[in-house]
């Protein structure tokens, strides 16, 4: 499940660094 949120938050993370 950590693994999981870790992707998910990494994902977000990096679609907001791409569109900023």
């Amino acid at each position: 499940m950590g693994l999981l949120l870790r992707l998910l938050s990494t994902g977000a993370v990096g679609a907001i660094d791409v569109w900023v």
